[in-house]
């Protein structure tokens, strides 16, 4: 009962705010109707709880519950050395080593430090930082006393500013009827609500995004640099780095030339035909030249790790010469014989002999790498396991060479807007995700051969398609689990029904100020 009357308590606080706040206010939404979507939206988190409660068999490994579990033993440094719990919170550590007694305990937290990263040939540590929604339930802890659909509760809120901002920022180029269907995009596209609702990256990032849209919309229209909206802008950016450092790096340079202003649509396609001629130019610079900040590695590093993960299996670190080590993945569990020796790492683990006969993968190879045979002499450290993702499909593997990398990125795209697609799963939850995507087909259809193309809004609808291209195209190559393309594209589906709207309907004849 207790759990329940403080989720009322903070539903009705926040209730409150949406009446009172300036930000809440707009000309076409009551504010009725946006605690309407406001309790919708906590609907839909609570209904993600649940899904990811049952469909997991193992509830502590769900994307949900492994960071909110975590978050417990951030929060209780709080009540013994609050310093120590705003070095965890920021990131930036005095003594780090005396940091680490606080985090043993923890599941997942570990795995995002730099020797693991180096151990497992991933970016983890940077690329998808997990501990930012962590130290999100950490900081939320202080309110929620641990109760997880508090939590829900907030994300809600901080989502629905977002979707709020998006709605303010995109329906200045719109009337009438457009806005009616701008607001069922953003606010009742399924896969938006449920996604952007639970305790997940995708409500910080819908947050983020709409701040920063909202922000570059302001400073274009009004042809004034209000410190106010810069700051805004540069903390929305900071959010989506710290968050998915690479929706940071693909919004960026895009909202620069956003607002460039043009002075005609020709303009406007050059503006951002240079802008693809520069990027790609700037890949092959960095690739050539640079190789030490190549992209393609980076990304390379992200599918490995995605695929890992997803692929499932046992890993172990095989000891090479130099202090290196090899990791190598098996199928099933090994037969092991314990040596008494340790690795100096963050893990663990003794050194252990598997027996001689058994076939491995070699993962610094690549994931496709063809099975060895283990001989009588083969050592290793146990590292970690995954069961296979039920979702799991194969996916070309990222070369090194970047035309060959080019040429598969028009699959990987298309490979967002074609799965699911009713054959791979027969679950009810594949099933309307299916639905959804036929849906989403058919109105790209419908806008490409049946209406005529409304280009009045060519600047906005070029900035969506730019950053839905390009996020789509990382999914794409390095996602190899059909229930993440599903969460993962979010953004640039909200991004991408917008553009829908732009292109259906004709701008104001006298444009409307952003509110």
């Amino acid at each position: 009962m207790m759990a329940i009357a403080l989720c009322i308590i903070y539903i009705a606080a926040f209730c409150i705010l949406i009446l009172k706040w300036k930000i809440f206010s707009t000309d076409y939404l009551s504010k009725r109707l946006i605690i309407l979507f406001f309790l919708l939206k906590i609907l839909a988190g609570l209904t993600l709880n649940f899904i990811y409660s049952n469909h997991y068999s193992d509830k502590k490994n769900a994307d949900i519950y492994k960071y909110f579990n975590d978050s417990k033993y951030i929060h209780e440094t709080l009540k013994e050395n609050p310093l120590d719990y705003l070095q965890l919170i920021t990131g930036y550590y005095f003594h780090e080593e005396e940091l680490n007694r606080y985090l043993k305990n923890t599941k997942h937290w570990k795995y995002q430090s730099e020797k693991y990263a180096e151990l497992t040939s991933t970016g983890s540590s940077t690329f998808s930082n997990n501990r930012t929604i962590t130290k999100f339930n950490a900081i939320v802890r202080i309110f929620s006393f641990g109760n997880i659909s508090v939590h829900v509760v907030f994300m809600c809120f901080l989502s629905l500013i977002g979707c709020i901002l998006l709605f303010k920022s995109y329906s200045s180029l719109i009337s009438g009827n457009a806005k009616k269907l701008l607001y069922y995009v953003i606010f009742l596209t399924p896969s938006i609500l449920l996604w952007s609702s639970g305790i997940l990256k995708e409500g910080l990032i819908t947050l983020g995004m709409g701040v920063l849209i909202y922000c570059i919309f302001k400073l274009k229209d009004e042809n004034k640099w209000r410190p106010k909206y810069i700051l805004f802008f540069g903390l929305s950016i900071l959010l989506l780095f710290i968050t998915k450092y690479y929706i940071a790096l693909i919004i960026l340079p895009i909202s620069i030339v956003f607002m460039i202003n043009t002075t005609s649509k020709k303009q406007t396609l050059l503006k951002y035909g240079l802008f693809a001629l520069i990027a790609v130019g700037s890949l092959f610079v960095i690739e050539t030249f640079y190789p030490k900040f190549s992209v393609l590695n980076r990304l390379k590093e992200k599918q490995n790790e995605q695929v890992r993960i997803a692929k499932g299996g046992y890993f172990f670190l095989k000891p090479q010469k130099n202090n290196n080590y090899e990791l190598i993945r098996f199928d099933k569990n090994v037969l092991i014989k314990q040596k008494e020796k340790k690795i100096n790492s963050n893990k663990d683990s003794q050194l252990i002999t598997i027996k001689p006969g058994l076939y491995y993968q070699n993962f610094n190879n690549g994931f496709n790498s063809q099975p060895i045979k283990t001989d009588s002499l083969f050592t290793c450290y146990f590292l970690d396991s995954f069961p296979k993702a039920n979702s799991y499909y194969p996916i070309d593997e990222i070369s090194t060479n970047l035309s060959s990398t080019l040429l598969i990125i028009p699959k990987a795209i298309l490979t967002i807007f074609t799965k699911p697609f009713f054959v791979e799963n027969k679950s009810v939850f594949f099933i309307l995700c299916s639905i959804e995507n036929l849906c989403i087909l058919i109105c790209l259809l419908v806008i490409l051969f049946k209406l005529k193309f409304n280009n009045q809004n060519l600047n906005a609808f070029l900035f969506n398609i730019v950053f839905v291209a390009q996020l789509y195209a990382i999914i794409g190559l390095t996602c190899p689990v059909i229930g993440g393309l599903v969460r993962y594209k979010v953004p640039g589906l909200t991004l991408l029904l917008i553009s829908l709207v732009l292109a259906m309907y004709k701008k104001p004849a006298l444009s409307s100020k952003i509110d």
